[in-house]
């Protein structure tokens, strides 16, 4: 392929890598972003928090976050990327039911270049570690130099391809030394310090050397071993992989195979840009070389024992200072993230809040990106990636900028906007070297993603952010599904009052609540006011129901109940109280009173019958009782009033409203 790196243009590099608290991935990344940065590129971190190895013994929600975590490096398609780096020795795709291709696939089309494995095509090539030769030159140590052979091994999961490529040298390494391969000396620990119950297993074997296929596994080793009463390095042998920085100090220290970070970081570096700038390339190979200290017997120094102490002295007083700033600072943070929680409020006035919120921490660019509707995962979306995602949030120099979710803008996995321009406007937004994305999630729901510049050291400290501002979410979207929840109850509560208040064919009050209005009305009314009740009812309804059939009925039902509607002041007592009468109330203040009411009535029905086109009569029949409320008036004796003047005035009705 042709170079795809425009002269003078700084590439935007992405780094993938899985297990960021473990101290290999930590050193790998840290390696290549350094030397990244020196070189002008602008990083884009996808590091996984591979932390169900750590909650297996204390929960079931292990896959869950499993599938959160694998799921952020499918987010790395939303990113404009020139390339990928990819350490595959820390991303455990097979673990989740994914094969290598099919991840790369998933990926970003661009060029990759993939550390720990042999692959090389027209758009990926690898950087390899000889992990099979580091693990047999440990165990050949054991072998020749200290004549073991009763060697155990702690290897990581099955199905994770560096943990078996080592556990084959060991297994070659016995059998080329003519000795035999105990399968109950083998078992397969997760690749952190938390193997204790696979330690005890291999311990409960009594082997002379427990070889471990990684550094951090040793951690474990020499715990168990203390509980025992195992002094390492004399009754029990241990090596292992990697050389973390702890392995220096550990007591005694650790025979380990160094693997060249350095050396990796550089090769890994040096192919992405002659990737970049030729568009060709060729795989590269590292060797591990031996490391040899204490904890497998040999001979200690007594001077590096001295540094040692010395160097351990340092370092516990370093991490010590550390550890007290990074306590305070994550106690701030949480507290203050967690005071979004006051209250349910809008997702912008959340948004809002929680900018200020970051930019008291120390985060003042940043950028939020939402789905439309929490994703629920399940083990059917091991990569799962939308679409698109919103751009709710963005943290700048100029300021916060925050969007209404339906309005703010999409941003789509192939880096166009709705309107199909390009997404370079957005993408570098922010000037800057390092970026990392975070997953926004709760359990087994994902939100969105957070992207934040950052400096490696800070990761770690953004990422327990990144957890709070997921459970944060959790509460928003609860406290917004509740108050959607109550607004529906209300609405419901409402329609059940209206209806059991209401006439249904005619939309005015039926007899309960027209008694119940009347009574309200006339308890805010003060005494001394005259009023006019008023008793109706429609002329003849048997006869348009007969004739004509119920639904013409229903009609003058209806039109009737809008007439008198029209005929009465405003906002007057009205109802249906039977079939076709109607009662009503209204003030007589002196401007209208019941005559004019009455000749309303009659004006609107002459009206309504000349152009209706019916083939019957639209007509009502009214009676009127006008009186001046106190405090001993009957309110029941006025309409009984108003009814006996109905009946008087039913007396001149027509013999028919047939036309």
């Amino acid at each position: 392929m042709g170079s795809k790196l425009k002269k003078g243009k700084h590439p935007v590099i992405g780094i993938l890598a899985g297990s960021f608290h473990s101290d290999f991935s930590r050193m790998i990344v840290t390696e290549i972003a350094t030397r990244l940065k020196e070189r002008g590129a602008e990083i884009h971190l996808y590091l996984g928090m591979d932390v169900a190895r750590y909650l297996e013994d204390y929960t079931e929600q292990e896959d869950i976050m499993s599938l959160q975590y694998f799921s952020l490096f499918a987010y790395s398609n939303f990113d404009d990327l020139d390339l990928l780096i990819i350490s595959s020795d820390t991303i455990y795709a097979a673990e989740y039911g994914v094969e290598l291709e099919d991840f790369l696939r998933k990926l970003p089309k661009v060029p990759k270049v993939i550390i720990g494995e042999s692959i090389e095509n027209d758009t990926e090539i690898s950087v390899m570690i000889d992990q099979y030769d580091g693990v047999k030159t440990m165990v050949d140590h054991l072998i020749e130099e200290h004549g073991c052979k009763k060697i155990a091994f702690l290897t990581g999961p099955k199905n994770i391809p560096n943990a078996l490529t080592r556990l084959s040298a060991y297994r070659d390494s016995l059998k080329l030394h003519g000795l035999e391969v105990d399968e109950e000396l083998i078992e397969y620990g997760n690749f952190t310090s938390l193997c204790d119950k696979q330690v005890e297993k291999l311990l409960s074997h009594k082997p002379e050397a427990i070889a471990a296929a990684n550094d951090e596994m040793t951690v474990a080793i020499y715990r168990v071993a203390k509980k025992l009463g195992l002094e390492i390095g004399r009754d029990l042998l241990v090596t292992g992989y990697d050389d973390i920085p702890v392995a220096k100090i550990m007591e005694p220290p650790l025979t380990t195979m160094r693997q060249d970070y350095d050396r990796v970081a550089d090769a890994a570096v040096d192919k992405a840009y002659e990737f970049l700038e030729t568009g060709k390339s060729g795989s590269a190979v590292i060797k591990a070389y031996k490391i040899i200290r204490g904890s497998c017997g040999c001979a200690v120094n007594e001077n590096d024992n001295i540094r040692r102490n010395e160097k351990r002295g340092l370092m516990l007083s370093a991490s010590y200072e550390e550890l007290k700033m990074r306590e305070i600072r994550e106690m701030k943070a949480t507290l203050l993230l967690r005071s979004l929680l006051v209250q349910p409020i809008t997702i912008k006035d959340f948004l809002e809040r929680l900018a200020k919120g970051l930019v008291m921490i120390g985060v003042d660019e940043s950028m939020f990106t939402l789905l439309d509707e929490p994703e629920v995962m399940d083990e059917n979306k091991q990569m799962f990636a939308p679409e698109y995602q919103r751009l709710v949030m963005v943290q700048n120099p100029a300021g916060n900028h925050v969007f209404d979710p339906e309005d703010a803008p999409k941003l789509f996995s192939n880096h166009e906007h709705e309107s199909g321009d390009s997404r370079d406007n957005i993408q570098h937004i922010f000037p800057g070297k390092i970026w990392s994305t975070y997953m926004l999630f709760h359990d087994n729901l994902q939100y969105g993603s957070w992207s934040v510049k950052l400096e490696l050291s800070d990761f770690m400290f953004y990422y327990t952010i990144s957890l709070e501002i997921g459970s944060a979410l959790r509460y928003l979207f609860l406290a917004l599904e509740q108050q959607k929840t109550r607004k529906k109850l209300e609405e419901q509560n409402l329609a059940l009052d209206y209806s059991a208040s209401h006439d249904e064919l005619t939309g005015i009050y039926n007899r309960i609540g027209l008694l119940n209005r009347i009574k309200e009305f006339l308890g805010d009314e003060p005494y001394g006011k005259s009023y006019v009740a008023v008793m109706s009812d429609l002329d003849h309804l048997k006869q348009i129901n007969d004739n004509f059939g119920h639904g013409e009925g229903d009609y003058a039902i209806k039109t009737s109940a809008a007439i008198l509607r029209k005929a009465m002041p405003q906002g007057m007592p009205l109802g249906r109280t039977g079939g076709d009468e109607f009662m009503g109330i209204f003030v007589a203040d002196g401007s209208f009173c019941e005559e004019d009411f009455i000749a309303g009535v009659k004006k609107l029905c002459e009206e309504e019958n000349k152009n209706n086109g019916r083939k019957y009569y639209v007509n009502l029949s009214v009676g009127c009782y006008t009186f001046r409320r106190e405090a001993d008036t009957d309110t029941d004796f006025c309409f009984r009033q108003a009814d006996v003047n109905l009946y008087e005035a039913k007396k001149d009705r027509l013999e028919s409203v047939v036309r």
